[in-house]
């Protein structure tokens, strides 16, 4: 395709996204890890994963998990569960059980927090998969609380590929009522986690995209939390559509950011591999994630934190005298996408008026909204990346403002009056501020 072409294409999109308004969700997305299958991989070699222990919000941990080292089935113990709560920086655990009684019953979930709390970790959420129940909810949110923890969030867990294209379709013949149950349960509940394997996202089976997209909305519309466990697994899918030995890696990046890009951003984002006889280790190699469960949580947590500052705010040429602020904005990674959030505020600033505009296109409304601008799917971030910016100020049509500052970090508190564009990694992070401009008034 040609350069100009290209161009073209890009400056349709945009405006496209702009007509749609480019707008976020204010919170902290969490991210937790943890492998059911090859666990012991993750305890007989921790210096394969050191990044994802230190850097991952948690431990996700399945009844599967829980029931076989109750048993001290297949290597697998409490000393397992003792050693893995211990390598995890935070110590923070997330319960995944069923609603199955060959499963998991409501005895067995205070077993699974008795042993998590005697393995030293603190139980932080909880999600009941194949049905959900207000008792057990009760049970898991509150059985054994520590002096450490609060309630524990519940969330209702299910399959996208169930729902008819979007939780709010009338259900499957297959499947009367369900729909409507499940929407009942979040409202019940604190929300939605949703099991995401791979090899159904990438086939996009039984319309498995777009009713992912619809459980995050439906969640955050009534105010409840969102869950998105990412899975390797490949579901009987045909491996020229996906096969998890080669294709886990990229096929997970590919989820995060459709999803970005629709802003269906989950409160938590949960890697777990289950199903899957793959080693989840090493995490990375020179740097770089590998195509491993491990690897994609390394990636996934430097997407949303960028923590090398790689997308970076400079100040371009100067123009006139109370002329624009003129900014570029770059990527200066050599392997990692970012897609970070723009947010524009005029702080005591009476008869001011200001402008941002994105590549010559005024996206000022967007950045001033209270999710910001995100910059997602066609206009995320790629290593080399650079994007133009300026902000023109005018007080009673006259152009205004002093010398620009830009600063690593946010706004200092109690400062005078001026405008403010601050630059966070990503819409799952707002208020994780890592460079600010401040124009003062």
């Amino acid at each position: 395709m040609s350069t100009p072409t290209l161009r073209c294409l890009r400056a349709a999109l945009l405006s496209l996204l702009l007509i749609a308004g480019l707008t976020a969700p204010a919170r902290a997305v969490l991210i937790y890890f943890g492998v059911s299958d090859v666990w012991q991989d993750l305890v007989t070699s921790p210096n394969d994963w050191t990044y994802v222990q230190q850097h991952a919000d948690g431990f996700y941990v399945n009844f599967l998990m829980l029931n076989r080292a109750a048993a001290n089935i297949g290597g697998v113990s409490q000393l397992t569960l003792s050693k893995s709560c211990a390598l995890f920086s935070t110590h923070n655990a997330y319960i995944e059980s069923d609603m199955r009684p060959v499963e998991a019953t409501l005895a067995s979930e205070q077993q699974y927090i008795e042993m998590l709390h005697a393995a030293g970790c603190k139980v932080e959420f909880s999600s009941l998969n194949f049905g959900w129940s207000a008792q057990r909810a009760y049970n898991l949110s509150h059985f054994d609380l520590q002096a450490d923890e609060g309630r524990r969030l519940n969330f209702v867990q299910t399959g996208p590929w169930l729902l008819n294209g979007s939780v709010d379709a009338p259900s499957i013949r297959s499947r009367p009522g369900y729909n409507a149950q499940l929407r009942a349960d979040i409202l019940a509940s604190d929300g939605v986690s949703t099991d995401n394997p791979l090899g159904y996202w990438a086939e996009d089976f039984l319309e498995f995209r777009g009713a992912t997209v619809s459980l995050i909305q439906h969640a955050h519309h009534y105010g409840r939390s969102a869950v998105i466990v990412i899975s390797p697994y490949g579901a009987n899918m045909p491996l020229k559509v996906y096969n998890a030995a080669t294709d886990l890696l990229s096929a997970g990046q590919q989820e995060v950011r459709y999803l970005e890009s629709e802003l269906a951003i989950p409160d938590i984002w949960a890697i777990s591999q289950y199903a899957t006889n793959l080693t989840p280790i090493p995490e990375q190699s020179g740097g770089l994630p590998t195509d491993t469960v491990s690897g994609l949580a390394f990636w996934l947590i430097q997407h949303v934190h960028d923590p090398d500052g790689w997308a970076r705010l400079s100040l371009a040429e100067a123009g006139p005298p109370k002329g624009p602020t003129n900014l570029v904005l770059r990527n200066a990674s050599k392997w990692l996408d970012v897609a970070p959030l723009l947010h524009l505020t005029v702080r005591r600033g009476s008869n001011y008026a200001v402008a941002l505009l994105f590549e010559g296109r005024d996206v000022t409304a967007q950045a001033s909204s209270p999710g910001g601008l995100a910059l997602t799917g066609a206009y995320a971030l790629y290593p080399g990346t650079r994007y133009r910016l300026a902000i023109a100020l005018t007080r009673n049509g006259a152009p205004a403002g002093g010398a620009p500052v830009l600063q690593d970090g946010p706004p200092r508190s109690g400062a005078g009056a001026a405008a403010e564009l601050t630059l966070a990694p990503n819409p799952g992070v707002p208020n994780e501020i890592h460079q600010s401009l401040i124009i003062p008034l």
